[in-house]
Order: structure tokens, then sequence, then C-alpha cells
């Protein structure tokens, strides 16, 4: 989802650029090209970090299940000990 989110800016900021030379200078469309080129570096950085904390969550998800079932198997045969 968020790939094609960078997709639909870099398209926007293209279009935007395109426009832009029509009534502004060049240095305008240069300077707009650079601050559009900055966002999507940016972008794609936050991509990179929001990717590796869904790692990270996923990581953690996992990590907490295998306690529950521990802990469920734990109790499980606790509650066994005691019938005997």
């Amino acid at each position: 989802m968020l790939q094609s989110k960078t997709l639909k800016f870099g398209f926007a900021g293209a279009a935007i650029v395109l426009a832009l030379t029509a009534c502004a200078s060049r240095d305008d469309v240069t300077s707009l090209d650079n601050r559009v080129q900055a966002l999507e570096n940016r972008l794609s950085a936050a991509e990179s970090r929001n990717s590796q904390i869904e790692s990270a969550v996923n990581q953690c998800t996992t990590t907490c299940q295998d306690v529950q079932e521990k802990q469920t198997r734990m109790e499980q045969t606790f509650q066994q000990s005691m019938r005997k």
C-alpha cells in the first residue's frame, strides 16, 4: 500500500513539475523538482522504518502467543497434577 502511495506522489510531483514548466521559470521548476525529490527520499526512508517496525511488532506478537501457549500448558499440567 505504501508503495502505491509513493508511486502516486511521484506521478503527482512529475505532473506538477510539467504543469509549472508552462508558467514558471526554469529555476523555479528545478527548485520544486529538488524539493519533490527530497520528499520522495524522506518517504522512502519512512517506509523502510515502517517495515522494520512492522517486523518487530510481528516478532513481539509471536513471542507473546508462544508465552501464552506455554502458560496454558503449564496451568493444565498443574491442574492435572493436583487431581492425582
